[in-house]
């Protein structure tokens, strides 16, 4: 009965019944659709990830109980990044995992709960297009969806790329490439790059790639332009990535593309992995190859690094980015929504039971 559900906070003595549950939620039919076998080690190695958390307190972690055991578990992770530049408290809720639509929503007012006393005031939320059950607990409960995203993965030690960045667009789309009469040239970072960068990255996310933060209306979206503007610098600097290429017309940076190691995860699931970051294209340049060579060129550097998987992410809507993604060898893994719980502190909380807590 849905009367008998509590919620508590899980602690290290929780961690074989939480593998086991996230084991269990994780051979669901609909979540192991087409999966290759580095997707699923990449997968199985984060939640090993989020298993070690929870041993080590790095974030709370809640669980539902129903009478048959664990029906649901997800975390709470501070977002100090978007806190600082929207100026209010922001979290992201961690490895959402429910069994039970009506069950579930005792875990979200749970969670509601804790943003509450933790003066927490907006949540964000990340789910597997796959996983209906927790998308439709997401809109039951208030949370509104902010964006879609497409993963694709790249073995770059099985691609020939520096030496096709170019002649595969010619060939491939039978159109002859439109570089600009002064020519591209692509190279390293340096630390004069860090404001330029920063420019593309506001213009980019806040007139032309909407995510999920331009997309919410309660975030401003100046702070919005400022979030990717100090991404893109501290990039530079050496955070949130690990090489930064910039792609250059007349020594002005018209474009760069981010890639991170992901040294943790990569232990865990026993394969080097990279991450591409934060990426833009001056707009007006957009179309005339910049991209193409950005990615082949974070691909080989990723290839010399010994790195044998690489993921990126982009939005569904964004079709020319995906033919690129296709043609420079990526293949769809998976498909995200993004969902946003703003003014948390001022919501009605009518529609959430209440919970037990134990």
């Amino acid at each position: 009965m849905i009367s008998a559900c509590k919620t508590r906070r899980l602690g290290a003595d929780d961690i074989s019944e939480f593998q086991a549950f996230l084991q269990e939620f994780s051979e669901r039919p609909l979540l192991q659709q087409k999966k290759r076998a580095d997707q699923q080690r990449i997968e199985q190695a984060e939640d090993l990830g989020f298993a070690e958390s929870l041993r080590a307190g790095q974030m709370p972690w809640f669980g539902l109980e129903a009478k048959h055991g664990l029906s649901g578990i997800a975390g709470v992770r501070p977002a100090l990044f978007d806190s600082e530049i929207y100026r209010i408290s922001m979290a992201e809720v961690m490895r959402l995992a429910v069994s039970d639509l009506e069950e579930a929503r005792y875990l979200l007012a749970r969670l509601r709960q804790f943003a509450v006393e933790s003066s927490v005031t907006h949540l964000a939320c990340r789910v597997n297009t796959n996983d209906v059950l927790g998308r439709h607990l997401l809109e039951k409960t208030g949370f509104l969806l902010m964006d879609t995203s497409i993963e694709y993965l790249w073995n770059p030690q099985l691609l020939e790329i520096v030496e096709q960045a170019h002649a595969w667009q010619a060939t491939v789309l039978g159109r002859p490439l439109r570089i600009p009469k002064f020519g591209l040239k692509y190279r390293g970072c340096v630390p004069a790059d860090a404001e330029p960068l920063g420019e593309i990255s506001r213009e980019s996310f806040t007139r032309h790639t909407l995510s999920r933060y331009a997309n919410d209306p309660t975030l401003p979206l100046n702070l919005t332009g400022e979030f990717y503007a100090q991404w893109a610098r501290n990039a530079v600097a050496g955070e949130f990535g690990d090489f930064v290429l910039v792609a250059e017309l007349g020594r002005q940076p018209v474009g760069f593309q981010v890639i991170r190691r992901e040294r943790s995860l990569s232990a865990a699931a026993g394969l080097s992995i990279g991450t591409l970051g934060i990426g833009a294209v001056v707009p007006r340049y957009r179309g005339h190859a910049v991209f193409p060579g950005l990615l082949a060129g974070v691909l080989e550097w990723s290839r010399r690094n010994g790195l044998e998987v690489v993921r990126g992410r982009t939005l569904a809507n964004n079709v020319s980015m995906h033919q690129t993604c296709h043609l420079m060898g990526g293949v769809l893994c998976s498909s995200y929504h993004s969902f946003h719980l703003s003014n948390i502190d001022r919501q009605s909380s009518e529609a959430l039971p209440r919970h037990k807590d134990t």
